[in-house]
């Protein structure tokens, strides 16, 4: 844990987010207050690595809600939520007494790279970005256009909402 970080002083809440093994995005929320000292962490079971996309854990998977792991905040990965004020994330790495949870995704890649830069090769990675315009008509919330996936003609009439958003970012 980095004892440099500090919480920014707008923040009053913390989600500490992992990726499971369904890749789904999950995340627990703690409130600053309850970890004075800069390690914020929560504690999950170990079946959350087990669960399906249907919410079930997989019995096969051998990892049950017996037993516990802590899923502890990387301060260097912290985001305010300008959407959500009072509110910051941060990405969690899963331990087991004081180690790296087998489990762990985060460990998990944090290996490969490592194992690669062994071997002499670098990993470099991106997400890609995939949503749907939609628009508000009289009615209802709607398709901002009903032109064929990857259609270049959807890139020409929504360019301009593209290029903002680009920009934003």
């Amino acid at each position: 844990m980095n004892k440099n970080f500090k919480l920014p002083c707008d923040t009053e809440f913390i989600q500490i987010l992992w990726c499971d093994n369904a890749n789904i995005i999950r995340a627990k929320a703690l409130h600053k207050d309850l970890y004075k000292n800069s390690d914020y962490y929560v504690d999950i079971s170990e079946a959350q690595q087990a669960i399906s996309t249907t919410g079930t854990v997989v019995r096969e998977s051998g990892l049950n809600p017996v037993g516990e792991v802590q899923l502890v905040g990387d301060p260097a990965s912290f985001t305010p939520l300008p959407y959500s004020p009072g509110h910051g994330r941060m990405m969690g790495n899963m331990m087991k007494d004081g180690e790296v949870w087998e489990y762990c995704p985060r460990g998990f890649l944090k290996n490969i790279i490592k194992n690669a830069s062994e071997i002499g090769f670098k990993v470099n990675a991106a997400f890609e970005n995939e949503f749907y315009l939609l628009r508000k008509d009289e009615e209802d919330i709607v398709p901002s256009d009903n032109t064929p996936f990857a259609s270049t003609y959807a890139m020409d009439i929504n360019y301009k909402v593209t290029r903002d958003m680009v920009e934003a970012l």
